[in-house]
């Protein structure tokens, strides 16, 4: 498993990251272990994030209950990709 993260790494961030020295690049990586443990929903966890399966009190999901889960992150993450602007777009 933890090579499907690494790979998920490299090509879903570091391929796009352009790190400047060794500093920025821990930040990066710090960036989406961040990300990937508590921000992003995983279909194989039932729509949890990996920190919410830890965590959580072990209970399965109904299937609609994960498909309103991932609707609501999903229009979150629309709202807030929005919100913010990138340096290209100013």
């Amino acid at each position: 498993m933890i090579e499907i993260f690494f790979k998920m790494l490299k090509t879903n961030h570091l391929n796009f990251a352009d790190p400047r020295d060794r500093r920025d690049l821990g930040r990066k990586i710090a960036f989406y272990v961040k990300q990937h443990n508590n921000i992003v929903p995983m279909r194989a966890l039932d729509g949890d994030t990996p920190a919410e399966a830890l965590y959580s009190s072990g209970g399965k999901n109904s299937a609609e209950i994960i498909a309103k889960i991932l609707s609501d992150r999903r229009t979150f993450r629309v709202i807030e990709n929005r919100q913010t602007l990138c340096q290209i777009c100013l």
